[in-house]
């Protein structure tokens, strides 16, 4: 199968029919392995292989832990830009995700109908937005992290200033103190002289 966008994977239980030395049937549980491109028709479905485990794996781990994956990105049904009937047929199509339509090829466009280019198109739009709304945030991030090291060092600035206040009052203290002293011992000096 070729691969096409974004593929939706899905694992599930099957049970296979074997015959036993005497040509009885008996039926063993076997997982298997259904990948879809998005909209195609184009299946591949299979057992299981370890490759595909390592491959695949949040989707592994989903049906182990018996939950519907529904691929990796920002969900359709969670988006403003779709209707509720649009939104059913890319499910319809095994499309969940925005980044799924966005990825759909040519050969994938049939199963969303005559609306299929601009349902493509909205989704395509709606990560170029996310994507410019997501560099102006870490723009803004930078911006209060500089903020926040400006602050620091406005409050630095504050606390030296602060501290030199204190250093003034104390050497003025102390040359009103000098002052005091020189006075007395002039005074000290000149009673001695009379």
């Amino acid at each position: 199968m070729e691969t096409l966008g974004v593929q939706y994977v899905e694992f599930f239980i099957s049970s296979l029919e074997q015959r036993d030395e005497n040509g009885n049937p008996k039926y063993v549980e076997k997982e298997f392995v259904r990948i879809t491109n998005p909209g195609g028709k184009d299946v591949a479905e299979r057992e299981v292989q370890e490759k595909d485990k390592i491959a695949y794996m949040a989707q592994y781990k989903a049906f182990k832990d018996g939950v519907t994956y529904e691929g990796e990105g920002f969900k359709l049904r969670d988006c403003a830009f779709l209707t509720k009937s649009e939104i059913e047929m890319c499910v319809r199509a095994k499309i969940y995700t925005v980044e799924a339509l966005a990825g759909v090829e040519e050969n994938g466009m049939k199963a969303l109908g005559l609306d299929a280019h601009t349902l493509r198109t909205k989704a395509e739009n709606w990560i170029k937005s996310r994507s410019s709304a997501d560099a102006l945030v870490n723009q803004i991030n930078a911006l209060e992290k500089r903020l926040d090291a400006q602050s620091d060092l406005v409050n630095e600035l504050q606390m030296t200033k602060g501290l030199l206040s204190e250093k003034d009052v104390q050497i003025k203290e102390l040359n009103e103190k000098i002052q005091s002293l020189m006075e007395m011992e002039k005074n000290v000096e000149s009673k001695g002289k009379k």
